[in-house]
């Protein structure tokens, strides 16, 4: 028999490591290449300047909306007020401004309103005896203010006049500042009110929306309206 030398025998050892080799394929990496990193800074950076212009005009909207419903639960909250406590309420609204300020004035009117309510007006045009002392015409209490939200500012505020109004318009002049641009809203003892509409804006002259809040002075209910442009 012929002797194979060492040098030619297959080497065992070397093709399991080559065979295991060729089965894991290239070893993992154990970090990012420079470029690829600018690569995914350019793309997150793409992405935030083209979704920022939305998520800035979905918060400017919905301050705008909050807003409105500042205006709408404050009006509800003086008319609820004035029929619980039998005082007239006003509300001023100033043009361009950034608060809502209620005020209370009681008047004569106000205690025959508030007795009438709770039985005892029926019996005082009988001949019974007032159980009540006259209340004094006026306002002894401090005006009650409510911040509307960052960049919300009051636009128009209409008010429909009328006799009662007016009357009680007159004897609060004293009441106003010089800040207070516009007629107030009225909430009487009785669950009604001015007829009034008021407007909220974004930005000085409302050039990223407004909205109207609409009050009837029938029932006293106030309403938010659609976003307008």
């Amino acid at each position: 028999m012929v002797a194979v030398p060492k040098s030619l025998k297959p080497r065992r050892r070397v093709g399991k490591v080559l065979l295991r080799a060729a089965r894991c394929g290239p070893a993992p990496r154990s970090a990012l290449t420079l470029l690829e990193v600018l690569l995914a800074l350019a793309i997150m950076t793409a992405v935030a300047a083209f979704a920022l212009p939305m998520i800035d005009g979905m918060l400017v909207n919905r301050r705008l909306v909050r807003g409105a419903e500042v205006v709408r639960v404050h009006m509800m909250n003086a008319r609820l007020e004035a029929m619980r406590s039998g005082r007239t309420h006003l509300m001023r609204c100033p043009v361009a401004g950034t608060e809502i300020t209620t005020y209370v004035f009681r008047d004569l009117s106000d205690l025959t309103e508030a007795a009438d309510q709770l039985g005892s007006g029926t019996a005082l045009l009988q001949g019974g005896q007032p159980m009540a002392a006259p209340l004094p015409t006026g306002s002894t209490e401090p005006p009650r203010a409510v911040e509307l939200p960052e960049g919300i500012t009051i636009g128009e505020c209409r008010v429909e006049s009328t006799t009662r109004s007016m009357i009680i318009e007159n004897q609060t002049m004293e009441l106003s500042t010089p800040e207070d641009n516009g007629q107030p809203i009225m909430f009487y003892p009785d669950g009604t009110t001015s007829n009034a509409a008021v407007t909220v804006r974004q930005g000085q002259q409302g050039e990223a929306g407004r909205i109207v809040v609409v009050l009837r002075g029938l029932t006293g209910e106030a309403t938010v309206g659609e976003e307008l442009p």
